[in-house]
């Protein structure tokens, strides 16, 4: 048997090997900076800028002394908005994600800190380790909730609405922004925790963030599925009402109306819009002694959408009431009308409604009498308020 070639005579067949010679300083600054140049424009290649910036000529821009430039330095804020780059946005957008916060939030040592900066860094914290659930999420909500409240009874203006006391918390912000760098966003699953989305949708509505909420509904909505359009009234029933947490209710009125040109748009059946125009109604009137009147030509077409929207036979009750707090021209003619029929008692003893939907219809009811009496008497009617009072009464 023969023996096989050692391996070392292999080397024959190859070319020999020459390391390279070593690089002096300058040359070796010349190949990084061909690099860097190398790799910046393969960026430029691929991603772009996001807006085209043209060369300026040397010969057109005048030279700088060392006080001017000193003087000229573009400020931290100014960098950040001039880096149009987009790989520059996607990295810094990496580096804002809240999974790559440090652990310890920068206000744990600056000494003592408020009740709701602690809260909001605990939650940076947990975000941060990946710890955070929607049910951490949600409790984190009502423990800000809770806080502001024990604030407003402190000052004493608990009677007041809470949204304006809650928009500069800015913890709808930070649950936004963790729901959408863990990806929870992407398949809205934490809105099934009704309870979590309500409170969220408070924060949210007191913040501003509606457009986020349209996204939402937009996305849910399947007209072909009967349940998602519930689910959509529900979402603008729980918009509609958090909006109208503020002394003025003009933001409420906007909101509506654009879930009306959504729906319009999207060909949906308009009683989708139902619950909110009613939860709406209901702050108009009910409680409009915590808000100033909204606009005349934005509370008309309101009243005009009742007319259109179907969502059940205390419709005339509410067009009632709303006709007796109009802005301009209070009228108590249909309310009159209404209290002054047979029929609309029966409707009341007759009605296959929940009960507890009943139960509130009832007192929306009772307090409609009461304006209603209250109204003739501030226009110098008190013997129509005593023949409607005796009516009642029996």
């Amino acid at each position: 048997m023969q023996k096989t070639r050692a391996l070392s005579s292999l080397k024959a067949l190859f070319p020999p090997i020459h390391q390279p010679l070593p690089l002096d300083k300058r040359e070796a600054q010349r190949l990084l900076d061909g690099l860097k140049a190398s790799f910046r424009a393969q960026l430029d290649a691929e991603y772009g800028w996001s807006t085209p910036r043209p060369a300026i000529p040397r010969s057109l821009t005048p030279p700088l002394t060392v006080a001017a430039s000193s003087s000229a330095a573009p400020s931290p804020a100014s960098q950040n908005h001039g880096s149009l780059r987009s790989t520059d946005r996607h990295v810094r957008a990496i580096l804002n994600n809240p999974l790559f916060l440090p652990t310890e939030s920068a206000t744990a040592t600056t000494g003592t800190i408020s009740t709701l900066d602690a809260h909001k860094a605990i939650f940076e914290k947990a975000v941060s380790r990946g710890l955070m659930t929607v049910p951490r999420a949600h409790g984190f909500l009502m423990l800000i909730r809770s806080e502001v409240n024990k604030a407003r009874a402190q000052k004493g203006s608990s009677k007041l609405p809470i949204a304006d006391d809650l928009r500069p918390v800015g913890a709808a912000k930070l649950v936004m922004q963790w729901l959408r760098s863990s990806g929870q966003e992407n398949g809205l699953a934490f809105l099934a925790n009704v309870q979590f989305q309500r409170l969220l949708f408070q924060f949210m509505a007191a913040e501003g963030l509606d457009d986020v909420v349209f996204a939402w509904l937009e996305r849910v909505v399947d007209p072909a599925e009967p349940k998602t359009l519930d689910q959509a009234a529900v979402f603008l029933r729980d918009l509609v009402g958090k909006k109208a947490q503020h002394h003025d209710l003009e933001p409420a009125y906007t909101a509506l109306f654009r879930a009306k040109s959504i729906v319009t748009e999207k060909k949906w059946p308009l009683r989708v819009l139902g619950r909110a125009w009613r939860e709406l109604s209901v702050q108009s009137t009910v409680y409009s002694d915590m808000h100033k009147p909204p606009p005349q030509q934005l509370f008309d077409a309101f009243v005009a959408l009742g007319g259109a929207v179907q969502f059940g036979p205390w419709q005339r009750v509410d067009l009632a009431h709303l006709k007796l707090h109009h802005p301009t021209e209070p009228s108590s003619h249909l309310a009159r009308e209404l209290l002054s029929s047979e029929e609309t008692f029966k409707s009341i003893g007759n009605s296959t409604s929940p009960q507890q939907s009943v139960t509130r219809a009832v007192g929306r009811f009772k307090q409609l009498c009461v304006d209603t009496i209250r109204h003739l008497i501030e226009t110098n009617q008190p013997q129509e308020a005593s023949r409607l009072w005796d009516m009642l009464r029996r």
